[in-house]
């Protein structure tokens, strides 16, 4: 399970790192033509994407990337030159044992990363937010209060907002998941610029922005090696921030957008880059900052970019029918075996430990175990051979070996066993490429 979902990711991260290029490419004209609610929208699709372990694929798409292979002897199913015993014995330790390492170790040190990048970000927010709660204090300003109600009124919010006041922050911000809070810094600001900011916290409360940054943590996590992403997360960052900005202005004129950008400005003076990726924050680097009051001073009308929404859609959702990312070769008839399972049941050479295998087919397609004579039968036939290509299994049943029969199992494309039959031996060579 663990495999599938590697391999899932491993094809998401290819196909998406495309698309993420493309579109970061084409930045500047979306900044031009189109609203920043459009940028936060499409990289909520994006991430979403992210997260979703599993592809919409083609058995022949347009790029495959394959892994790389490694490079062991292909085995020769040549009965005249070795005996069960023998090639049991060089192949399985040569071949099984090396693959299972080798996709072990690179699946640990993905999902290694994975949690150790979600942990650090969670436990960081919960000792920013318990100095953060031992330091707060209830607002106990009226017209602060009078200002949040009369915002929450416009913007539809029923439920109570809490407000407090600390002095270890310097800007304001919205945290907290379940219920989330606005904690103000110790600054004077007049009647205006306190509407401005409650305006922008309540509109990242209604969107439920905490949990939008907590997708593209995730999302961030799962994807810890690419660089790409890291490069979309500071983009989608800035795009949710510049979205708020617009919310809070969208009927505003200049003078009043010029009021909205210098208490940004008389925020972000005396800011710390001490925060949580969980919680929202006026402050967004000297850079990003630069081109957020350009899009604040900006009263020229964009499109919403709703065409443009559904044709990102669209494409991330079937990436995989581009894209395609394979841990295997396709079929020919040089295929290369290195990353078979491959097991030779033998009753003297590791009975139990190589006969787990064969087992998972015993009961499918009549595949029965016969413990008198210790052997695997199809019906009444004993099997030689069992080939399972997209299952990725190659075995072989030394107890029936030069007499018994040679199966092919065919999967569905969720994977699942839809029938196994028997075959003769030049079929199977022409299957595989072995003699």
């Amino acid at each position: 399970m663990i495999s599938n979902m590697f391999f899932s990711i491993m094809e998401i991260t290819v196909s998406m790192s495309f698309i993420i290029l493309i579109l970061l490419l084409l930045s500047k004209v979306f900044d031009k033509k189109y609203t920043s609610k459009f940028k936060y929208l499409m990289w909520l699709i994006i991430s979403l994407r992210l997260i979703i372990p599993f592809n919409i694929a083609t058995s022949s798409p347009i790029v495959s990337v394959l892994l790389p292979q490694t490079n062991l002897q292909k085995p020769i199913l040549n009965t005249a030159s070795v005996t069960p015993n023998v090639f049991a014995e060089k192949s399985i330790e040569n071949i099984t044992n090396t693959y299972t390492l080798t996709d072990s170790v690179i699946i640990s040190a993905w999902l290694l990363g994975a949690v150790i990048f979600l942990v650090f970000n969670i436990v960081s927010y919960f000792i920013y937010k318990k100095n953060l709660d031992r330091w707060r204090s209830p607002v106990i300003s009226d017209e602060i209060k009078a200002i949040l109600s009369d915002i929450c009124s416009e913007l539809n919010i029923d439920s109570k907002i809490k407000i407090f006041k600390c002095h270890n922050i310097k800007s304001p911000m919205l945290i907290g998941f379940i219920k989330p809070m606005i904690v103000l810094p110790i600054k004077d600001f007049d009647a205006m610029e306190l509407r401005f900011i409650l305006q922008h916290e309540l509109i990242h409360y209604k969107r439920h922005d905490i949990w939008y940054k907590l997708l593209l943590t995730i999302a961030n996590a799962l994807h810890w090696f690419n660089p790409i992403i890291y490069i979309m997360v500071k983009r989608a960052n800035y795009d949710l921030e510049a979205s708020c900005d617009e919310k809070v202005l969208q009927r505003s004129d200049l003078k009043s957008r010029k009021i909205y950008a210098e208490t940004i400005m008389k925020i972000i003076i005396q800011n710390s880059n001490i925060y949580t990726v969980f919680s929202t924050n006026f402050y967004g680097g000297a850079h990003n900052m630069k081109r957020r009051f350009q899009n604040i001073v900006n009263t020229k009308k964009r499109k919403t970019g709703l065409i443009v929404l559904s044709l990102v859609m669209v494409i991330t959702t079937f990436s995989g029918v581009v894209f395609a990312f394979n841990n295997h070769n396709e079929k020919t008839n040089d295929i290369n075996y290195d990353d078979y399972v491959m097991e030779f049941v033998t009753q003297s050479i590791y009975p139990d430990k190589f006969h787990n295998y064969f087992y998972q087919y015993v009961g499918k397609n009549d595949i029965s175990f016969n413990e008198k004579e210790n052997s695997f039968y199809f019906g009444d036939k004993e099997i030689w051979i069992l080939y399972d290509e997209d299952g990725r299994k190659l075995l072989q049943n030394s107890n029936a070996l030069g007499v018994g029969i040679f199966l092919n199992v065919e999967r569905n494309s969720n994977g699942e066993i839809e029938k196994i039959y028997e075959i003769t031996k030049d079929e199977f060579t022409e299957l595989t490429g072995w003699r």
